[in-house]
């Protein structure tokens, strides 16, 4: 009964850790699409879960130890597209894209 046991839990073990591979890694951004009334650079943050790199409009960006970033991006006034991409632990990858409308009308 033991040896049942042990080995059931070290597949149930091994199946908890291996999810994470498995998922691949989540992105969440605080911001949505929207219409930005600014002039200043907009600043976009969130939680990156499962990743070991990640990258806003293709440049590495650096992650708290929880995953929490926070960038600040230089943008013009119109139409801009951002694209948010995490590469997880197994290679799986995951990319976001937000449209935002820069107006500097107020």
């Amino acid at each position: 009964m033991l040896v049942v046991f042990v080995c059931l839990s070290i597949i149930l073990y091994g199946v908890f850790r291996s999810t994470a591979l498995i998922i691949g890694p989540t992105i969440e951004i605080n911001e949505s699409e929207k219409v930005v009334y600014q002039k200043t650079p907009l600043v976009v943050s969130g939680t990156v879960k499962r990743s070991t790199q990640f990258y806003i409009n293709d440049r590495e960006i650096y992650l708290t130890r929880l995953g929490v970033f926070s960038e600040v991006l230089p943008v013009s006034t119109g139409f801009t597209t951002i694209k948010f991409h995490a590469i997880g632990k197994s290679g799986r990858n995951k990319t976001i894209y937000r449209n935002i409308i820069i107006s500097s009308e107020e």
